[in-house]
């Protein structure tokens, strides 16, 4: 060893030096080589290594894999496939050269593997591996190991993992196939199911030694097929069980077979599914139903065996033999009486009962142990027969008194009956009449060491018979008060001698018998059709005698440890007490609840019945029974959800039939659904909370339905509405049901939804732009402002007449409600209508005060229809008609307006009050702020019953109650505006609106949703934009502030309108305005005090500001632009006392 450890001397991220001492101390030697190891694992040096790692070729299927790979160096390779739960929480799957070496967690069998084979080096070199039973869309992972060919300590590269994962393959197994017939020399049937609606399938034979060598490929032609071609069968498969039948395979009995069943879609690709090989075991030609076993005690020159063949024509071949001799005998050699000392040669049986067959002219010697082998076979004459395991032939000493001629066998009592739990009763025949007898039974346990003293002081004697004399030949001894258990096995022994006790005579072979149970089944237990839920099965069953009855459910896993005490003692039981049956009467039925058993997992029902009165578990345990709760509480019948149109970017129908599952899919049940719209890209993640709780889901809640109640075998249709999708995109609708109890256990369905192209929204008028002049108006009346009324959005001239009157009715007397009629009631006076056709108004309102931009009277209703209520003129008593409901007090509506009459703030009061109100309370007004009154009757508006409180507000006295109110805040202080008007096309959506130079400049030559969604080259603040508004397919107004335009300057205003998706899908448009100027002459000016010196000029500006003045010729007055007027230079006349250039009022 080393004098010291070695030593690191220089070292980084990707390389470290070591060092050590070059000799060793006086108890070793030089230093010679080394191996570096990080984490366990040999690094330095390889001995064999990777020059093109593993990988995988092409694409890989369920039950093939093709790897390529470059060794370096000639060597030996290991590699092999794991499987991977590729989740982001856990650790890929790892290995090591002794794991590979062993095989450790790999899939498939010895065919889809490389263990220790040989690698050339310097050779590009592919290996398929078959066999893999890999599951189609499921990830795994490659790992491969190579080393020299002297590798030592695992000193190769190990290259892993490498992930891969297989295709969903386009056709699977929903029932695994199965040998589903008795398998014959002519063939078997094979049951399975696919999964896919449609497609194909193939299936064959083929010899155990080929089977390793199998693919899809030679799946397909049926390479290596046995037998005709009615051995190999190819179909369509549907969803449906189904079972195919391969005959005339011509088969050998006793041999290994191995069925094949391959299933994929209709497209022939190769990417189906191939189920794991069937073994297949082709049973003997003929064999034995009874034996054989020795008729009788062995004579020196007569051996007699007894046998039944299983069926007929059946030929017998028989040998007596050597010990030694035996282990070599072969089918060949007792055929031909090799070594025999005595024989029987292809005698014919023809019967089925157990019959004696004789071998004579033996010649054997006494108490040398001999063996008889008989084979059985049927006409074929292909030694494909049954060989039976070789009886021992024992001839008895000369000095033995007494033999059997006839071995014991059972005799059955009165009842027909072979045993009971009393015991039983034995016949045979003795040699000597002159002798004794003994009996007993035992258990079969007790008697390997059975012999004539066991016999005699009745060792492990459940009941004897002890010494009795032999009556006759034949005789018969009968074995009672046993105390046997039902269903358990024992063997009676029966041994005789001559007449002096010597224990010299003859002990007979075990008579092997069961005991019946005490009860058992007269009908096999069976579920009740469509009784299963996760709750409750009801299981029929018939006993066959009367007694008790247990029955559980158990967990599949479990199934194999229940036994009769399991059963009686609930070992494993799943669910509530109510989930078993203990020790109740047997009956015809019974039912098991509060089950709690978990849909798609395996359960498993016994049922135990045993007789009245018994202490044993005695009694007999059915076999498992099946409990296959179905996946889903409701499923969807076929066709599977479809859409019932084209949907639209808002729209989806979908419709389907729901079918029970537990009942049966004729049952008509009631449940539940629930659908929403889902990205394509989401299809994977959703769940039925994703689609109960609309997680992920687009559009509103319109756009889901929420537990919609159906029935089973109904045909439903779901509407699906304000999707907000885009269009040209592909969607998945998911429509989820279930049953009542609401337990997530339904069925999804996926509906592909595809959006045509098309635009989600559009122009019905294209916009307008107009910007406002902020010179402050004068104050108007109401009555003014009032010819041309904005209702509902829309325009309606309204002449003088109809005005007067609907104001009369605002401010005269209370309104009288006359009797219903037809639906309707009557509100007001009689009043001269004739002047009016046919005008709407909102239908929260009725008798409305025309005021477009204040304020308005009314008598309001809580409860009204939303459709446009009208006025008509009646023919003998004008009134207007409104819908009845109810009527609530008048209130007035109060308005909170700019002093340029813009409103700010409305609120509703209560007209009926009697005393003093506070307007608009919360708000801090301004202290410029002045509170006015509309006077009707003056026409005038008057600061009469308002005063201003200390809260900041308005303070109303009742005379002011009943009048429109207002206030006033001057000067103004909004900036100018921009007013945009534009109508869209659809019922409903969204605008984007945003102001921009014209000419545009060049990043915006082309007009997209995205140029005005993200307010690209916009103008001014965020005030001078407008994103996401609400819209309808009425009249839009969009007002603009704060844009910071130049005067006089041109600009344009760009709209968007989509869906309330607000996806890309919409329409932009725009509309060019020029801005007004910063200032302007309201009144034309007037000149006065002209003399030759100069002049005095009146005029009046619309705000405060800068103005300039000069006086030109005439005939210069052409040539004149703003910019001479402002520099005063070209043109003006006089000197710099001719000219004006200075601040400016508006008075």
């Amino acid at each position: 060893p080393p004098v010291a450890a070695p030593y690191k001397v220089a070292g980084g991220p990707l390389a470290v030096r070591l060092a050590w001492p070059d000799t060793g101390d006086t108890c070793g030697s030089a230093v010679t080589g080394y191996r570096v190891y990080r984490d366990g694992l040999l690094i330095h040096p390889m001995s064999n290594r990777f020059t093109e790692r593993p990988h995988v070729r092409g694409i890989p299927s369920t039950d093939s894999v093709t790897v390529g790979y470059t060794a370096e160096l000639g060597g030996r390779l290991w590699m092999h496939i794991v499987p991977d739960d590729d989740r982001d929480d856990t650790l890929p799957p790892s290995s090591s050269g002794p794991r590979m070496k062993t095989a450790a967690d790999a899939v498939g069998g010895h065919v889809c593997r490389l263990a220790g084979e040989e690698a050339l080096g310097g050779h590009a070199e592919e290996v398929v591996f078959r066999g893999c039973e890999l599951t189609g869309g499921a990830p795994y992972v490659l790992f491969g190991y190579l080393e020299s060919l002297h590798g030592v300590e695992s000193d190769g590269e190990l290259v892993g993992p490498i992930r891969f994962r297989v295709p969903p393959a386009s056709n699977h197994f929903a029932h695994a196939p199965r040998v589903s017939s008795t398998v014959t020399k002519d063939g078997l049937a094979i049951a399975f199911r696919a999964s896919a609606t449609a497609g194909h399938f193939y299936a064959m034979l083929v010899a155990q030694v080929n089977a390793d060598r199998m693919d899809i490929a030679k799946i397909k032609a049926f390479k290596d097929h046995v037998g005709d071609g009615a051995c190999t069968q190819e179909g369509f498969v549907s969803i449906t069980d189904m079972e195919v039948h391969l005959r005339s395979c011509q088969l050998v009995g006793n041999n290994e077979y191995r069925a094949f069943v391959y299933v994929e879609d209709g497209n022939n690709r190769d990417d189906g599914t191939v189920a794991p090989p069937l073994p297949v075991h082709v049973p003997p030609s003929r064999s034995f139903s009874f034996g054989p076993q020795l008729y009788a005690t062995p004579t020196a020159s007569m051996v007699r065996v007894e046998v039944a063949p299983d069926a007929l024509p059946a030929y017998v071949w028989a040998v007596v033999l050597t010990e030694e001799d035996a282990r070599e005998a072969t089918v060949g050699s007792i055929k031909g009486g090799v070594g025999a000392y005595c024989r029987l040669e292809g005698v014919q049986i023809t019967t089925m009962t157990p019959g004696a067959l004789s071998m004579t002219m033996c010649s054997l010697t006494p108490e040398v142990l001999y063996k008889a082998l008989i084979y059985v076979e049927d006409e074929g004459e292909a030694r494909d027969g049954f060989l039976a395991p070789g009886l021992d032939v024992l001839v008895p000493p000369v000095t033995t008194t007494n033999t059997f001629v006839v071995y014991p066998k059972i005799e059955e009592n009165e009842f027909g009956e072979a045993s009971t739990t009393d015991g039983l009763r034995l016949s045979f025949a003795a040699s000597e009449d002159d002798g004794r007898l003994w009996a007993m039974v035992v258990e079969q346990s007790d008697s390997n060491c059975m012999s004539i003293r066991s016999m005699k002081y009745l060792v492990g004697a459940y009941c004897n018979v002890w010494g009795r004399e032999i009556t006759g030949l034949p005789d018969v001894v009968t074995l009672s008060g046993c105390l046997l258990k039902g269903g358990s096995s024992y063997r009676a022994y029966l041994y005789v001698e001559g007449p002096f006790n010597e224990d010299d005579g003859t002990l007979s072979p075990p008579v092997d018998f069961t005991v019946p149970a005490t009860n058992t089944f007269a009908s096999a237990p069976a579920i009740k059709p469509f009784s299963l839920t996760p709750d409750s099965v009801t299981i029929e069953y018939q006993a066959a005698s009367p007694g008790r009855v247990w029955a559980l459910v158990v967990a599949a896993r479990h199934a194999g440890w229940v036994d009769a005490h399991a059963a009686k003692a609930g070992t494993y039981a799943v669910g509530s007490a109510g989930c078993r049956v203990i020790g109740e009467a047997v009956d015809l039925n019974l039912t098991l609840s509060g089950c709690s058993m978990r849909r798609g997992l395996p359960y498993k029902a016994f049922v135990y019945v045993e007789g009245m009165g018994t202490t044993y578990s005695d009694g007999t345990l059915s076999a498992e029974i099946d409990l296959n709760v179905p996946d889903v509480s409701l499923s969807f019948a076929d066709p599977q959800p479809f859409l019932v149109s084209s949907p639209s970017a808002n729209v989806v129908k979908v419709q389907f039939t729901a079918v029970a599952t537990d009942a049966g899919t004729t049952a008509v049940l009631e449940g539940r659904a629930w659908a929403a719209v889902f990205q394509e890209a989401d299809e994977l993640r959703v769940t039925p909370h994703f689609v109960k709780e609309r997680v992920l889901a687009v559009g509103t809640d319109d756009c889901h339905v929420d537990g919609a109640d159906l029935k089973t075998l109904l045909t439903q249709e779901l509407e699906l509405t304000d999707c907000r999708m885009k269009h040209e995109v592909t969607y998945i609708t998911v429509v989820y049901i279930e049953d009542m109890l609401g337990r997530n256990d339904g069925k999804l369905a996926f509906v592909p939804t595809h959006v045509p192209s098309g635009f989600s929204n559009g122009f019905l008028a294209y916009p307008t732009a107009t910007t406002a002049d902020d010179t402050p108006p004068a104050l108007i009346s109401p009555t003014e402002r009032a010819s041309i009324s904005q209702v509902l959005g829309k325009e309606a001239t309204r002449d003088a007449q109809a005005v007067a009157s609907i104001q009369a009715m605002a401010l005269g007397d209370p309104p009288e409600e006359g009797p219903f009629d037809e639906g309707y009631s009557t509100v007001g006076k009689l009043l001269d209508f004739s002047g009016v056709s046919l005008f709407a108004v909102p239908s929260g309102l009725a008798v409305p005060l025309n005021s477009p931009d204040s304020m308005a009277f009314a008598y309001a209703y809580s409860k009204y229809d939303r459709d446009i209520w009208q006025f008509t003129a009646g023919s003998m008593r004008e009134s207007l008609y409104v819908r009845p409901v109810d009527l609530k007090p008048l209130v007035a509506k109060l308005t909170l307006l700019h002093g340029d009459a813009s409103p700010l703030k409305q609120e509703w009061l209560d007209i009926l009050a009697q005393h003093s109100v506070r307007l608009f309370p919360d708000d801090a007004l301004p202290a410029e702020a002045v509170c006015k009154m509309w006077d009707a009757h003056a026409a005038l508006w008057t600061t009469d019953g308002l005063t201003r409180d200390s809260g900041n507000g308005c303070l109303a006295s009742p005379v002011a109650l009943g009048k429109e109110v207002a206030v006033f805040v001057t000067p103004p202080v909004i900036p100018p505006e921009i007013a945009v008007q534009f109508t869209a096309s659809a019922p409903r959506g969204l605008a984007w609106v945003s102001v921009v130079r014209w000419p545009r400049p060049p990043g915006l030559a082309r007009l997209l949703p995205e140029t005005v969604t993200q307010f690209q080259g916009a103008e001014g603040s965020d005030d001078c934009r407008r994103a996401r508004i609400e819209i309808t397919h009425d009249p839009q107004t969009v007002r603009l502030n704060g844009c910071s335009l130049i005067a006089r300057s041109n600009y344009a205003v760009l709209v968007y309108v989509s869906g309330l998706g607000g996806h890309s899908d919409g329409t932009v448009n725009e509309a060019e305005f020029s801005t007004l100027p910063s200032n302007r002459v309201l009144e034309q000016p007037t000149l006065s005090a002209i003399t030759q010196d100069g002049a005095t000029a009146t005029f009046t500006a619309s705000r405060n500001g800068t103005a300039w003045a000069l006086i030109v010729r005439e005939a210069d007055v052409s040539d004149v632009t703003l910019e001479n007027v402002k520099a005063a230079q070209l043109y003006a006349l006089g000197g710099s006392g001719c000219r004006h250039a200075g601040d400016v009022s508006v008075v």
